[in-house]
């Protein structure tokens, strides 16, 4: 490769050299979106991004909060297929929100604010942007008081708001988001502990259909009853996991939509979507009751047709009584990069209403709902590594210290074992993708809390 750009211009380390194959930037929590182009130094090679037969002319990326990893790859074109030469790796680190901000301090002056949305995306007409001052509360401390004393949320759909203390509400750098809660008005949302988790949990049965944001929350769940997460799939099939919970609660996960099929011009897609619920319940013996749980929703996928479908095919299948879960709508799509469709401002309004719509039929259809639609939307900028600015999740490796596994696996008497034994493990990242899982969780043990 000749030589590399981004806009905007940013300062990578080392000095571009093509011998070097790896290089490292970190920008603000502002920026979000770039654009990138290769330079080939043979008219016969190519630059190509994301894969071997990825675009070569200037494409767009989305940029997630925390290490994003941009590859450009070199290919020759003299071949039938693109041959990879070499492949150059841009990380790319972007700052959380308040990262610079120094520790909160209880006793230093300071503000109480909430945020309903934010001004780079506007979508509800009748409510201020940004952050605003919450006049009632002259401190933190008498924020967190006055929400303890709230009863425990029955519902996932409580209308709220983001609230979190700052030096200033008007000046963002100074806010401390790393304990920003999303605050209900009439009540408050509480985890469960692990122990309680595990009781609430056993002898369940709980399917879930839906992509990977919905994916998302099954993993957190998985590892908060397990301790950890031994595995980082992506499965774009039906997937049934092991050993949860010691085996007393049966977890699985349908992905959907599936987009690499092409649906009937009948029916719209409703014949692959109903292929997915039947596919998913027929992979066990299911009890008619509330100790089986569907969980479905996505990004913007779900429609009020694929609640009445699911409704229909329960009765039919004679699984009317179970327990359905309703994740709502969510923040996405707002960027426009290559291969993916972009929502204008007016569209991503549309979608307000149509969840509205979502939340107002689950209801009137007897299922529970976990509603992440404002609370993403209002965080927006808080996407996780993902071309569609839809995730607010990621799942890294973690290794435990040798101490840790040497007591696990042999109760710390065997020393033969050495440190390449130790299994990886899986941990789920992302506060906002914890706490709309700690709601689902929430419904899923009938509104208990701590």
């Amino acid at each position: 490769m000749a030589a590399f750009y981004t806009r905007p211009t940013l300062s990578f380390y080392p000095t571009y050299n093509e011998t070097v194959t790896d290089y490292y930037v970190t920008v603000a929590y502002d920026v979000i979106f770039i654009q990138v182009k290769g330079f080939a130094v043979d008219c016969q090679a190519e630059v190509r991004l994301t894969d071997r037969y990825g675009p070569s002319g200037v494409t767009n990326y989305t940029i997630g909060v925390g290490l994003n990893k941009v590859q450009l790859h070199v290919v020759d074109l003299l071949h039938s297929e693109p041959w990879i030469l070499n492949t150059y790796t841009l990380n790319i680190y972007r700052q959380p929100p308040g990262d610079l901000v120094a520790k909160f301090d209880a006793k230093a002056p300071h503000q109480v604010c909430f945020l309903r949305q934010d001004c780079g995306l506007p979508y509800l007409a009748n409510e201020l942007c940004g952050l605003q001052l919450y006049e009632q509360f002259h401190s933190w401390q008498n924020f967190q008081n006055s929400s303890d004393a709230l009863p425990q949320c029955r519902t996932g759909a409580a209308a709220g708001q983001w609230v979190l203390p700052c030096g200033e509400c008007r000046r963002n750098e100074t806010c401390h988001w790393s304990l920003s809660v999303w605050q209900p008005f009439t009540c408050t949302h509480r985890s469960l502990s692990r122990q309680r988790l595990r009781d609430c949990l056993a002898d369940k049965k709980i399917l879930s259909i839906g992509d990977s944001t919905l994916r998302g929350m099954i993993h957190h769940l998985i590892e908060q009853t397990n301790g950890s997460l031994a595995e980082r799939d992506k499965t774009h099939g039906t997937k049934r996991y092991g050993n949860i919970n010691a085996n007393r609660t049966s977890v699985s996960f349908a992905y959907h939509p599936q987009f690499w099929r092409r649906p009937s011009t009948v029916d719209g897609g409703r014949a692959l979507f109903d292929e997915s619920v039947l596919r998913l319940l027929d992979r066990s013996s299911l009890p008619n009751d509330r100790s089986t749980v569907l969980v479905v929703g996505g990004v913007h996928w779900l429609s009020t047709q694929h609640l009445h479908r699911i409704s229909s095919i329960l009765q039919k299948n004679g699984l009317s009584k179970i327990r359905v879960i309703v994740k709502s709508l969510g923040a996405g799509f707002h960027l426009q990069v290559d291969g993916l469709h972009h929502l204008t401002l007016e569209e991503q309004r549309r979608l307000e209403t149509r969840n509205r719509d979502l939340v107002s039929v689950s209801e009137s259809l007897g299922f529970d709902v976990v509603d992440t639609f404002n609370m993403t939307m209002a965080r927006y900028r808080d996407f996780l590594e993902g071309k569609c600015a839809c995730h607010f999740h990621k799942v890294k490796e973690v290794l435990p210290s040798f101490a840790s596994y040497l007591r696990s696996s042999t109760g710390g008497r065997n020393r033969t074992k050495k440190l390449t034994d130790m299994p990886i493990q899986f941990h789920v990242v992302g506060d906002i993708n914890a706490l709309y899982s700690e709601i689902l969780v929430s419904q899923i043990c009938d509104g208990e809390g701590r």
